[in-house]
């Protein structure tokens, strides 16, 4: 199976750099075009299912790639969902030379690993080896599921490179979980 994983388009809030989590959040100017430009350099792409966070940011997102692949099933999941940041959401993250304040209220990158791991399980019981399934989704989510396909533990994902707003990213997987990663965070169709 080939998984084709893409992060959502900017946000106003990203630019701002706003704590989203799961609120939804709405796409800027500018993310509407990449997510066009992302939908036109995976048009001539055979895709076979897509899924989508079901925050609005991650659907629009989906939506501007499905309109190239018309009859193509899409759903949303809650699995796909960013990390839940509690109070934090709404508010400016901390500096980039400061750490984010702990708290018993995010949700942790062990909770976030188990929610994708039963999305993956899904998509096996799903789908044909031979298939080739988009999934939209959010830039901490992403990196927890490549510290999954690289083998780490989830508390490694924040050693994940930051994946970019409507990077592609292409993984083979096999149904014995074997992950092989094609391509990581690319954004030369936005150029």
């Amino acid at each position: 199976m080939r998984l084709i994983i893409v992060r959502h388009g900017l946000t106003d809030d990203n630019r701002l750099r706003i704590c989203q989590g799961q609120t939804h959040g709405v796409l800027s100017k500018v993310g509407r075009h990449q997510s066009e430009l992302t939908g036109k350099a995976l048009k001539s792409i055979a895709i076979d299912a897509i899924y989508s966070s079901d925050l609005h940011r991650a659907i629009e997102t989906a939506e501007a790639i499905a309109k190239h692949h018309t009859g193509t099933p899409f759903a949303n999941d809650q699995r796909l969902r960013e990390r839940y940041f509690g109070s934090l959401q709404g508010k400016p993250f901390p500096p980039p030379t400061e750490e984010l304040p702990q708290s018993t209220e995010y949700e942790t990158p062990e909770e976030i690993m188990e929610r994708i791991e039963s999305f993956i399980t899904t998509l096996l019981q799903s789908h044909t080896d031979k298939q080739t399934i988009l999934i939209v989704s959010h830039g901490f989510a992403i990196r927890v599921m490549f510290a999954m396909f690289d083998h780490l533990p989830a508390t490694d994902a924040s050693a994940i490179p930051e994946i970019d707003n409507t990077s592609i990213s292409i993984v083979e997987l096999t149904a014995q979980r074997e992950y092989r990663i094609i391509q990581f965070n690319d954004t030369k169709h936005l150029v």
